[in-house]
């Protein structure tokens, strides 16, 4: 893993140094050397002149040719003021432009072009096949050329200072489709899209949401009606139904199999780093596959960076930065990230409430639930990125991103010492490569790593005579994937795509333990591979006013087990008038790597399941279809958005045991998910909305081994009600919002197992034997509803010409009247049977935050 990240570093640098050496040197420099050789001096705003690029060996030039070239070659104004004094400033200029297509490279004619200015039109000519107008540069201006049928194409202010004829080539329009974007779906930066039928949230223009300052994503994505976190971990994302290895998280085309820091209470990823993040409820996209449930892709931009951009910021939880910067001849761009927790003996009052939550039900906890103070907890993120614009038709970018969450603590009771630690590093090169105007390229190699590892050692007395016991349990995930995708515009706005997906993927575990009432040590490991082909092909028709159809199919062979399988998709949208669209969705799903459920795979009580590749021994492919039909309103200031979905899934893999033991085995169940969605938006100002949102879901389970009959699953969640605003005003942000949910139902299939191992214990005593405690008796199919109040605010003291940063500070309160929600019972061994443990959901946790960038 290591050596993988010593590689990517390598190639970032590498990438980083192209562009960089020059023959020129910067206005600021040559002045400050004629000064030195030259009785004279000259004021001006150097800032602005080191953007200047100046040829050498101009210092002998006496100061009227020296001022005289200034004034030729730059839109600069030199000025007297006193003998051997001049001052210098911006002044108005002729510009010539000329421009041509990126494409087939002909000319466009410059009648047909438009100069913008901040979105304004000015005056121009044209002059021998060339577009001339008067300006005077402004670093603060938007300057851009249009033209009819072409995306408009931005001039720099370093351009503008630096020549005054300048080539452009400009791309052809893509012609999107004819559904209109939904902006503000949510709130302000949350859009909806109803071709494609996929939430955006543009991170940049996200608002406050209520109990979050911090831009945390997970926590974002919960706000979404059909999305949520029964155990109130925002990494443990349930998406309608389906678990959370059921669903496919990409960063920047990596896959990413880390549920977040602190066991799904943080979003692995810096916030500051992220650019959009689309999120599909209802299926997705035939290019997209390997997942049964829905799917997030969290890019960063691909745009070279502009300009200089960084910023530092700290919180109750992490301390974060983040740079930003552009190559001299702004056609590369480097970003780097990264976040780092404090040492755990900084123990806010958000990581108390956090350590509570995450460490019930744990080892932990004493016997009288008191959290030990002996634990040491360490998250970090690192985030890299390179974009190279190579010509105006090929851009090339590498991404590569690390998490690593450790956990360790002593277990004084059994005298020993405990630990854990996930990793997850990836890597990432695309080539987006515009062929001609019609056909473009989209290429993408990547490689993953997911290591998680658990360790125990246990010291026996002194008088035990024992030798120290290692227990320990290991998984680790190798993912590396090449997809090449082509996109072909078609006649009446129709589109083509068509490529192939390969992967390999590696998935080996090793694991050692003693479990309760077992005297054979359970020893196990596999180390499985598999390769997987999937050509896909995908026709979007939009040749009708009214209706658009996207039909595809993705073809799965999957080597382990010579496996061929066709999975169609079908997405409709009927476009009835301006307000309002009906839409419906249906496709197959196929999945090969999955998590083992109920399984506890390491010690000390955290969640953290097995994952496997389908073998058909301890694992199958699962199989998944999944439907939606509904319609969306879209008036001045109100938005009504109603879905019904339809899921299922089969051939999921369970554990009949919460630990691996010479009584366990695996076997394999169907889920069933259906339900309905809802969400009412109104937009009460410019600066200021309100939602409420509604979701109703049934979620079964199906055993192979057990004929027609139906289960309830632990994480059904039947009515979940959300209400909530935001307000923006001037500098400052206000959010608030109230969510209220079903309780989990009590009587999972681990709940059962240990209550059936307790009575029959108990039905083997004598009659006036001691009974051990009973957890089962009075538990209830479904535990208690939840409800919490979430509130946060900010203010943000903005950039001026005297002060070159901004910074934010905000408040947050999480369960702001610090109600006790009981999210479930986690089963705990004991001896002589297992029993029940209290797990609640995060109390009382306030949170400050503070960021500086400049």
């Amino acid at each position: 893993m290591i050596k993988t990240l010593l590689v990517s570093l390598g190639l970032l640098s590498t990438m980083w140094v192209v562009g960089q050496s020059t023959d020129h040197m910067s206005l600021t420099t040559a002045l400050n050397s004629y000064q030195e050789r030259n009785e004279i001096k000259f004021s001006y705003d150097p800032e602005l002149l080191e953007q200047i690029a100046m040829p050498k060996g101009l210092d002998t030039l006496s100061p009227a040719n020296f001022i005289r070239f200034i004034e030729n070659q730059y839109p600069l104004k030199v000025s007297q003021v006193q003998d051997a004094y001049y001052t210098i400033a911006l002044t108005e200029r002729l510009y010539s432009i000329s421009i041509s297509d990126s494409v087939d490279g002909k000319t466009i004619a410059p009648s047909q072009a438009t100069v913008l200015v901040n979105g304004q039109p000015i005056a121009s000519t044209v002059s021998a096949n060339q577009l001339d107008f008067l300006y005077k540069p402004n670093p603060t201006d938007q300057v851009e050329i249009y033209a009819l049928g072409y995306n408009r194409k931005p001039i720099s202010f370093e351009q503008l200072i630096n020549k005054k004829s300048v080539a452009l080539s400009l791309h052809p329009q893509i012609i999107e489709l004819r559904g209109v974007i939904i902006e503000d779906y949510l709130t302000k930066g949350i859009n909806m899209n109803p071709s494609n039928q996929s939430i955006s949230i543009k991170v940049s223009d996200l608002p406050l949401l209520p109990g979050e300052t911090d831009g945390d994503i997970f926590a974002s994505l919960a706000a979404l009606p059909g999305i949520t976190t029964p155990d109130n971990r925002p990494g443990n994302l349930f998406i309608r139904g389906s678990s959370t290895d059921q669903s496919l998280i990409l960063f920047n085309d990596i896959p990413i199999y880390h549920r977040g820091h602190y066991y799904g209470t943080i979003s692995p990823y810096n916030p500051k780093m992220v650019d959009d993040v689309k999120v599909y409820r209802n299926g997705f996209h035939p290019k997209m596959g390997g997942r049964v449930g829905g799917a997030l892709e969290i890019n960063s931009t691909d745009e070279p960076q502009k300009n200089l951009n960084a910023g530092l910021g700290s919180n109750t939880l992490y301390g974060m930065g983040y740079a930003k910067l552009p190559s001299k001849n702004k056609k590369t761009g480097f970003s780097v990230g990264a976040r780092r927790s404090y040492p755990y003996s900084f123990s806010s009052p958000k990581l108390r409430s956090i350590s509570q939550m995450v460490f019930a039900g744990s080892a932990l906890l004493d016997s009288a639930g008191n959290l030990q103070e002996d634990i040491d907890v360490l998250f970090e993120d690192y985030v890299g990125k390179i974009t190279h614009q190579v010509n105006d038709n090929n851009l090339l970018t590498l991404t590569s991103v690390y998490s690593r969450s450790d956990v360790a603590y002593k277990v004084s009771q059994k005298n020993s010492d405990e630990s854990n630690r996930i990793e997850n590093l990836g890597l990432n090169l695309k080539w987006k490569s515009v062929i001609n105007s019609r056909l473009v390229s989209r290429f993408s190699a990547t490689s993953s790593d997911y290591r998680f590892a658990f360790r125990n050692l246990i010291t026996p007395p002194k008088s035990a005579n024992l030798r120290l016991l290692e227990i320990y349990s290991t998984n680790e995930l190798t993912d590396f994937r090449i997809r090449e995708e082509f996109s072909l515009d078609m006649e009446q706005g129709n589109r083509l795509q068509f490529g192939v997906d390969y992967k390999y993927q590696n998935a080996y575990y090793d694991y050692q333990d003693i479990p309760v009432r077992d005297t054979i040590v359970q020893t196990r490991g596999a180390d499985q591979y598999a390769h997987t082909a999937s050509p896909f092909v995908n026709f979007e028709w939009n040749s009708s006013k009214k209706l658009y159809v996207q039909i595809g199919a993705r073809a799965n062979y999957y080597s382990k087990l010579n496996d061929l399988k066709v999975a169609p998709r079908i997405f409709i949208n009927y476009f009835a008038n301006k307000q309002l669209t009906v839409k419906g969705s249906a496709g197959w799903y196929y999945q090969y790597l999955s998590q083992v459920k109920v399984l506890e795979f390491s010690g000390g009580g955290f969640d953290n399941e097995l994952w496997l590749l389908a073998d058909n021994k301890d694992t199958r492919i699962i199989n998944g279809f999944q439907s939606m039909t509904g319609a969306i309103l879209n008036l001045k200031s109100w938005i009504i958005d109603l879905e019904g979905y339809y899921k299922t899934a089969d051939n999921i893999s369970y554990y009949s045991a919460g630990r691996f033991s010479s009584r366990g085995e695996f076997y394999f169940a169907s889920h069933l998910m259906y339900g309905a969605d809802l969400l009412i938006k109104k937009q009460l100002s410019s600066n200021a909305s309100a939602w409420v949102g509604y979701s109703w879901a049934e979620s079964k389970i199906m055993v192979d081994t057990i004929s027609d009959t139906r289960f309830e699953s632990q994480f059904s969640q039947p009515h979940v009600f959300y209400v909530g605003g935001s307000l923006q005003h001037g500098g400052w942000k206000f959010s608030l919002g109230w969510n209220y949910a079903s309780g989990q139902y009590a009587r999972s299939f681990r709940v059962s197992e240990a209550e059936t191992s307790y009575y029959r214990f108990v039905n083997q005593l004598p009659p006036d034997a001691p009974r051990p405690i009973d957890s089962y008796t009075d538990l209830a199919d479904r535990y208690p509803a939840v409800h919490t109040l979430n509130l946060s605010a900010s203010y943000q003291l903005p950039k001026t010409e005297d002060r070159k940063w901004s910074s934010t500070f905000g408040i947050s309160l999480i369960n702001v009247y610090n109600q006790q929600n009981l999210t479930d019972k986690a089963v705990r061994a004991g001896r002589p049977t297992a029993f029940l443990v209290d797990r609640y959901a995060i109390g009382f946790a306030p949170n400050l935050m503070i960021t500086v960038e400049w």
